[in-house]
């Protein structure tokens, strides 16, 4: 899918939720059960969805890391964050 825009129209369900076209998750290689960061831009009127990491699965194996301190995994994910907002273009949380 080559630098193709995509134009599809979705419709809000009565829960508000919406089902996205199988072309647009294939195009930002998301399935069932990933996690997506959503970004409203006011001024646009525009809403971007962000695939993120899982959150749980990014703890995997952190207990058997016995050197590793809450601290450094702490600072670990705060760097992470840091440098994914700066990628994005977005502002880090207050």
């Amino acid at each position: 899918m080559a630098n193709l825009i995509l134009n599809k129209t979705a419709k809000i369900s009565s829960k508000n939720q919406i089902t996205l076209p199988v072309e647009i998750l294939n195009g930002i290689n998301l399935g069932k059960g990933d996690y997506v960061k959503l970004v409203f831009d006011p001024k646009k009127q525009t809403v971007s969805l962000i695939p993120v990491a899982n959150p749980i699965a990014s703890l995997k194996g952190f207990l058997k890391k016995t050197n590793y301190s809450t601290k450094q995994f702490l600072d670990d994910k705060k760097l992470e964050e840091k440098a994914y907002n700066k990628k994005h273009n977005l502002k880090a949380k207050s």
